[in-house]
């Protein structure tokens, strides 16, 4: 009633003002399938990767993960990907972690390095007790926690 234009709106001549404009429909959420290896050494070092400069989670730090926006990872796929046996994964537990936007479904696989692997791979080697230093998403925070490569000083959904 105190708006000055109300004698020429038509939405309240139709006794539609508070219907107009229509809320807005929320966006859709997305999913996305990260399928995460915890590759630690017998030194207790684990192999991480920051992640790209833009995007979700950008330029933190993360254990060694392919994203995909259909399915998880095979173990076949991980072993190719990371260069690690595929007889030395051992599936570990899944999560749901819900962002604004997307339902990311977590596959935690881990494994041990063996000195003798062929190939190199992404990122770096950080001992256990630098892990709680990085700049963690909650979700690899937690799914560290969960692998027992960090102490939860704060728990974050375990």
């Amino acid at each position: 009633d105190r708006c000055p234009l109300r004698a020429l709106c038509r939405a309240r001549a139709l006794g539609l003002q508070g219907s107009i404009p229509a809320p807005k429909t929320p966006p859709l959420r997305k999913s996305l399938f990260a399928s995460v290896l915890v590759l630690t050494r017998a030194d207790g070092q684990v192999r991480m990767e920051r992640r790209s400069a833009r995007g979700m989670w950008a330029s933190m730090w993360q254990a060694l993960t392919v994203e995909r926006p259909d399915r998880h990872a095979t173990a076949e796929e991980l072993s190719t990907t990371f260069g690690v046996a595929s007889r030395s994964l051992r599936a570990h537990h899944e999560f749901l972690h819900k962002t604004t936007h997307r339902d990311v479904r977590f596959s935690v696989w881990v494994a041990e390095w063996r000195a003798s692997a062929p190939r190199s791979i992404p990122g770096e080697w950080i001992s256990s007790d630098r892990l709680s230093e990085l700049a963690l998403s909650n979700a690899q925070k937690r799914l560290l926690v969960r692998v027992g490569a960090i102490v939860a000083d704060d728990p974050v959904g375990t």
